[in-house]
């Protein structure tokens, strides 16, 4: 089977059908494969759910019900969010259970994965650490490999969901002997509306929706949106558009590169103040995220080559509101 995001769920009359066969059935069915599911985890295997229909929920209630009560720390990954961040999720996951390890830790995901499994091996009380990583599909392979080497270390544990059947076709034989999946069939026939939402907050894309007619969208300039935000967000466009520039106008910066330079110019000195910069320049699509080569995440600013040099130089781009035709078909 196959379920996309943009895939229309069963009618109606088809899923009451089903509910009213099975009648509560079905939820003490899952309660009871729950508990297996915890006994597959302590014998040392992984879990994937597969299955029609979205299982955001399914995961949250295992992990709030059988993982918190088993003792474990469970950290919650969404995939399919279009801003989550694996190297973001592992520092915190350094800083709160490890905090005397972070200051070796690398920057790329792959090093802080290491430095995670070293410093739950190390731990003199080994409380199990559960990661439930909803639509494991969505992450760059270099950090699937990441998570399989942290499914691999004794004491870490992995419950992972996949809403694309051909998601394994991209793992190696090493990634696949460190997840070491005992996988499980589940179909919800739940709407993918939460997943939808957060992996395209500006609307579904063109291909996902053949029906679409030609429209007409106003875009709000640029120069209005810059004076509307603070100066340290200036700053930070200035210090992006600058990085861009040297290579070539493409390529963007990495967020620990960019919290470096964000510091040297005292614009932002933690992690935490230097996101919440940049989700407001993502929510006005002043800065977008693109996938690197080494599997990581660059910001880039979404503008042409003219008005990226006058933000290099810290002017201001030119005063306009355009209109332009997307073709939705």
């Amino acid at each position: 089977f196959s379920c996309p995001l943009p895939a229309k769920p069963l009618p109606a009359c088809l899923v009451s059908a089903a509910a009213a066969a099975e009648g509560g059935a079905l939820e003490r069915r899952q309660d009871l494969d729950m508990k297996a599911w915890l006994q597959t985890l302590q014998m040392g295997f992984s879990l994937l759910l597969q299955g029609v229909g979205s299982k955001y929920e399914l995961l949250e209630k295992f992990a709030d019900t059988v993982l918190r009560q088993w003792g474990a720390s469970v950290v919650r990954l969404c995939a399919f969010d279009a801003r989550s961040s694996l190297a973001d999720c592992l520092r915190d996951v350094l800083e709160q259970l490890f905090p005397d390890n972070v200051v070796w830790a690398g920057p790329s995901a792959e090093a802080l994965a290491m430095a995670v499994c070293a410093s739950q091996r190390s731990a003199q009380e080994q409380r199990p650490l559960c990661f439930v990583v909803h639509n494991l599909e969505c992450l760059p392979t270099q950090h699937q490999a990441a998570i399989s080497f942290l499914a691999a270390t004794r004491g870490v544990h992995v419950v992972a969901s996949v809403d694309n059947i051909w998601a394994p076709l991209g793992w190696n034989p090493r990634m696949l002997k460190d997840f070491n999946f005992c996988r499980m069939e589940v179909h919800t026939f739940e709407t993918h509306e939460p997943e939808n939402v957060a992996r395209f907050p500006n609307g579904l894309p063109r291909w996902c929706d053949p029906c679409a007619a030609r429209h007409k969208a106003r875009k709000t300039s640029l120069a209005l949106v810059l004076k509307s935000l603070t100066r340290s967000h200036r700053e930070l466009v200035q210090v992006i558009a600058e990085h861009q520039l040297e290579a070539g106008g493409r390529t963007g910066i990495s967020q620990s590169r960019l919290l470096s330079e964000a510091t040297d110019r005292m614009i932002a000195s933690t992690t935490t103040v230097l996101k919440s910069l940049l989700n407001e320049l993502r929510d006005h699509e002043v800065v977008a995220l693109r996938g690197a080569v080494d599997g990581g995440t660059l910001l880039y600013l979404t503008c042409d080559a003219k008005v990226l040099a006058r933000l290099a130089k810290g002017q201001e781009p030119e005063e306009s509101e355009e209109e332009s035709e997307q073709d939705m078909v």
